[in-house]
This record gives structure tokens, C-alpha cells and sequence, in this order.
């Protein structure tokens, strides 16, 4: 990981574009995730299994980036304050660049987060196949085990809600449009109150389908336990692998 670093110092003094800085230094925590998804897809017996791990993983890669990205965004503009304040303007000008190049990272790792994530689950639910993301994998591929074996938590809910809010997002938006254009003419005459009681019931209604969407995913896509998604396959143990 530390050549991602003297990636971003490269890019730095190569291009001189601070934006590309920011895209590195986020890609670094979605690496891993490839890396152990692709190994997945390759080594895993069950081939079903391991393409859906293996887009599970990718779609989670391309979270973390965005989450990264997100946090590098809300530090930046702390810290432009801060500089702002203390009368340090000349800084600005290469933390704005780099600002702009977390938000368009964030963008791009939610997006195609997002389409992954769909195709991990379309997979999952024609092969039936409840997933576990942990750091049990790398700890396999690392030491050479199957199937892979750990504590923790399950990490693929997170990816599940976030997808489900972004979904849920778009479509709100575009039923609100609809909406608006059709019945904010007759509801606006009403007068404010019946304009925020029908908002309130929309966003409530929203609530309750994000709930009950999340639970029917997790139930059908997210292992309880590492052992819903690699049972004991007696012929499957393997006490050394070609990892990669």
C-alpha cells in the first residue's frame, strides 16, 4: 500500500494536479477489496460463490473510496475555514483542487458502488447465495486457508442501505416531481398546513419502505454468520493455496 503513496507524490509532482492526488490516496482502501474478490473468483470451488463474493467485494472497495472521499471532503472544508480565518488564502488555492477531486471521487465510488452492488445482488439471488464480507478473506488469502474462517461482523449491510438510500433517493426525487407537478396546484391552494402534513406523511411512507426493504435484503442476501456463506465442505478444506 505505501506504493500508493509514491503514486500520489508522483502524480503530484508529474501532473501537478491535486485532484488526481485525491483519487489515489482514497483508492488505496479499495485495493484490497479488489484483490481479495478477484482472488475469491479464482480460487473459491463453488465459481457461483466466488463471482458474487468477488462483486460483493468490488462494490464494498468502491464504498470505502467514497466514504473516504467524503471524509477528505469534510476535512478540507474545515481546514479551508481554518486557513480562511488565519488569513493563509495562498493555500487555498491548492486545497481547492484537491476538493474537487474528493467530491468527483465520492461521486464516482458511490455511483458505481451503487451499480455493482445491484449486480452482486442479482447474482446472489439467482446462484442463492447469502454473502459475508470480513476480514476473514484476507486473512485467508494472506495465510493460505479455506474456507475462510474469523470473528467480527458482517460488512455487506452497509453496502446493502447505502445502495437502498441512493435507490430511494432517485426515486423520490422522481416521484416527487411527479407529484408535484400533479397535485401541488390544487394541495398549494389549501394553504402551508396541508402542504407540510403531506410532505411529513412522504417522507414518513419513505421511512418505512427503506426499513422494510433493508430487512427483506438482509435477510435474503447477508449471511448471519461466515459459515452461512462457506459452510464445512469436508473435501473443500485446504490448508495451503495458491494465493495471488
Amino acid at each position: 500500500m505505501a506504493l500508493l503513496y509514491v503514486a500520489a507524490f508522483v502524480v503530484w509532482e508529474a501532473t501537478a494536479m491535486p485532484a488526481l492526488v485525491a483519487l489515489v490516496i482514497c483508492a488505496k482502501l479499495a485495493v484490497p477489496e479488489i484483490i481479495t474478490g478477484w482472488w475469491l473468483r479464482r480460487f473459491d470451488p463453488d465459481w457461483r460463490r466466488g463471482r458474487v463474493c468477488f462483486w460483493f467485494h468490488l462494490s464494498y472497495g468502491l464504498w470505502k473510496m467514497a466514504v473516504a472521499a467524503t471524509a477528505l471532503v469534510l476535512t478540507g472544508i474545515i481546514v479551508a475555514i481554518v486557513l480562511a480565518k488565519v488569513g493563509r488564502a495562498p493555500f487555498l488555492g491548492v486545497l481547492g483542487p484537491m476538493l474537487r477531486g474528493a467530491v468527483l471521487t465520492a461521486g464516482a465510488g458511490y455511483g458505481l458502488s451503487f451499480l455493482a452492488t445491484y449486480v452482486a445482488m442479482m447474482l446472489a439471488w439467482r446462484h442463492g447465495v447469502r454473502v459475508w464480507l470480513g476480514k476473514a478473506q484476507h486473512l485467508s488469502r494472506r495465510q493460505g486457508f479455506w474456507p475462510p474462517r474469523g470473528g467480527g461482523w458482517n460488512k455487506a449491510p452497509l453496502v446493502g442501505l447505502t445502495t437502498l438510500i441512493l435507490t430511494l433517493y432517485f426515486v423520490g426525487t422522481f416521484g416527487a416531481v411527479v407529484i408535484g407537478m400533479t397535485l401541488a396546484p390544487r394541495v398549494g391552494r389549501a394553504g402551508v398546513g396541508p402542504m407540510v402534513a403531506f410532505t411529513t406523511a412522504g417522507l414518513l411512507v419513505l421511512l418505512f419502505v427503506v426499513i422494510h426493504l433493508f430487512q427483506s435484503v438482509h435477510r435474503h442476501f447477508f449471511a448471519e454468520k461466515i459459515e452461512d456463506c462457506w459452510p464445512e465442505v469436508p473435501e473443500e478444506v485446504v490448508l495451503s493455496t495458491q494465493s495471488s
